[in-house]
């Protein structure tokens, strides 16, 4: 028992310290930021965003072309006869 009260107060210290260390980080560069820094930075982030929305759906588009090319390909393998075979079974 002595034991796990020991690691719960190292983790809530820990804890404690991290979330100090980051309030005054924050502090720190809220008060060296002017609006136009601020306003840049925005701006920044935004078009890094755009680009790598831009670069996912380039991927994503042609990672689709791809599996629809094996998946066409691979039904033909199993099918040879294409829809010949669908019309005759529709017929029956």
């Amino acid at each position: 028992m002595p034991k796990r009260t020991m690691w719960f107060g190292i983790g809530a210290a820990l804890g404690a310290s991290a979330g100090l260390w980051a309030k005054q980080k924050f502090d720190r560069k809220v008060a060296s930021s002017t609006p136009l820094q601020i306003g840049l930075e925005a701006v920044a982030g935004s078009r890094k965003l755009a680009k790598a929305a831009r670069h996912a759906l380039e991927a994503g588009s042609v990672e689709a072309q791809a599996t629809a090319q094996r998946l066409k390909e691979e039904m033909l393998r199993r099918d040879p006869a294409g829809s010949a075979g669908q019309e005759s079974r529709a017929r029956s």
